[in-house]
């Protein structure tokens, strides 16, 4: 168990050396970290980037309160222009494909953009239109309805989720109490806290 905690120490602080660096990042992450986060299908994709449907809004904390109004997003390939086309390992922009997308605004250029090469939660076909919702210990697969139930929750739950990168020890606005009923009321927001859990008590126990 120790040795599992280092290794996934390891990688989540690699991931914050650089946001141009190819990083794994944890999943809660970057829910966390999202500030558009919607349920759509990529309708079209050209050299600058894709374009996806709105078919439920979930999260949107841009400046922009219209951002859904059209009932699509323009998703640029990436902030920097050396890693244009480039995204995670794991998937690429491909047309009539769904996900819970998790996207960010570039405060400079206010484009909606992938960060750190995944732009989201994929709804597979070949699983029942189901989604994989993963820590560095387990994954479920679970409904979309699930998992976006999950975000809500966890973004309700977590402190100041927007300056995450900055900190070691993630702070629940909830008391222990709440946080508890929290995690029973819903399988993705208790495995995504349960690894805020983990994390944090590795922090503490470093700090000791």
């Amino acid at each position: 168990m120790k040795n599992i905690l280092i290794l996934f120490s390891t990688i989540f602080m690699y991931s914050f050396v650089s946001k141009k660096e190819i990083a794994m990042v944890p999943q809660v992450n970057t829910v966390l970290y999202a500030d558009v986060i919607f349920l759509g299908k990529i309708t079209k994709v050209d050299s600058l980037g894709f374009y996806a449907s709105v078919n439920e809004e979930v999260v949107n904390e841009t400046s922009d309160k219209n951002l859904f109004k059209t009932k699509q997003i323009f998703v640029s390939h990436s902030l920097y222009p050396e890693n244009v086309g480039r995204y995670n390992y794991t998937h690429t922009p491909v047309k009539n494909t769904q996900f819970i997308f998790t996207l960010k605004q570039d405060e400079k250029t206010k484009k909606i953009v992938a960060f750190y090469y995944s732009f989201g939660i994929a709804v597979l076909e070949n699983q029942d239109n189901k989604c994989y919702v993963n820590s560095s210990q387990k994954q479920e697969l679970l409904e979309p309805k699930k998992v976006i139930e999950g975000i809500k929750k966890l973004k309700k739950c977590v402190a100041n989720s927007q300056n995450l990168w900055n900190q070691e020890i993630f702070k629940f606005k909830v008391t222990d109490t709440e946080l508890s009923i929290i995690k029973e009321s819903n399988s993705a927001t208790k495995l995504w806290i349960e690894e805020i859990e983990s994390r944090n008590n590795y922090y503490k126990k470093l700090k000791n």
